[in-house]
């Protein structure tokens, strides 16, 4: 019992989804013959679980310079834009493929294998991560629901939600949603900009004000 409410502990202070047991990429079910060309471009990052790593509203998502090899997707270069305290914090990975649909992220500061739960491609897709602790006794589990737009439409919210509930580790998983508006979006005292997107909100700020 005491083990128990430790290891709960430790969790929610390293704001994560940790659960018993290793990842398990086999058993889980992916999207098969995944194109990477149509995902790429900007992605706002509607609902994530909590991580240590993201805590800012008005995040956005870009994947870029996909490279194909023989038809098969070999790489990629993947960013998350987020608003934290007026400051638009960067963060970038490298993306390769993995084994069978897995696909490997490695930030600066962490390292999980993905795999797209669901998607159309062009609209939606929801973004599944995990990483072993602890000699592979646990699994650290990351999860984003990403869009085109600042909503979902009905369909779309129906498949992703439908994705989340067959998965074992997301369907009791608490989410975050994020914010858009003026207010999650503010950079005004942001020293850097890193998307036009952002640079886009920025200079609405400056008018607003101006007016």
């Amino acid at each position: 019992m005491y083990r128990f409410i430790i290891v709960t502990f430790v969790a929610s202070v390293a704001g994560q989804l940790q659960l018993e047991g290793a990842c398990d990429f086999n058993s889980t079910v992916s999207v098969n013959n995944l194109n990477a060309t149509q995902l790429q471009g900007d992605w706002h990052i509607l609902r994530r679980i909590a991580s240590e790593n993201e805590t800012g509203q008005c995040a956005f998502s870009t994947l870029s310079g996909v490279t194909i090899n023989n038809g098969v997707f070999s790489s990629a270069q993947f960013e998350i834009r987020q608003v934290v305290n007026k400051k638009v914090i960067t963060r970038k990975a490298d993306v390769t493929a993995g084994s069978g649909n897995q696909l490997v992220f490695k930030f600066s500061d962490e390292t999980f294998t993905g795999l797209v739960l669901a998607t159309d491609h062009i609209g939606y897709v929801l973004l599944y991560g995990c990483n072993n602790l602890q000699n592979d006794t646990r699994r650290n589990v990351r999860a984003w629901q990403f869009s085109r737009s600042d909503q979902y439409t009905t369909a779309q919210s129906t498949a992703v939600n439908a994705a989340v509930k067959a998965n074992v580790d997301l369907r009791n998983a608490v989410w975050e949603t994020l914010g858009f508006n003026k207010t999650d979006c503010d950079t005004s005292s942001a020293v850097s900009i890193a998307s036009p997107v952002i640079l886009t909100l920025v200079l609405y700020n400056i008018l607003a004000k101006l007016i």
